[in-house]
């Protein structure tokens, strides 16, 4: 199949598959030398100030004192 017979079908399909289709092709085509670092399926959790009281009350007393400026 060529791109030109592909690229119709790939439109036709909607948004949440052609996003899965482009994350397959991707991974496909990433350089395999990458997969040792960051296995296929694997989690790398994240820290956020999300729901952190101590970024918070950090933030407020930045805020406070006008060290923030500086």
């Amino acid at each position: 199949m060529t791109l030109a017979e592909i690229l119709p079908v790939v439109r036709q399909l909607p948004k949440a598959e052609q996003l899965q289709l482009a994350h397959h092709l991707l991974n496909e085509l990433a350089d395999p030398e990458a997969a040792k670092f960051f296995p296929p399926g694997a989690s790398y959790p994240i820290w956020s100030p999300w729901d952190s009281g101590e970024a918070a009350a950090d933030l407020q007393r930045l805020l406070e004192t006008g060290e923030a400026d500086a």
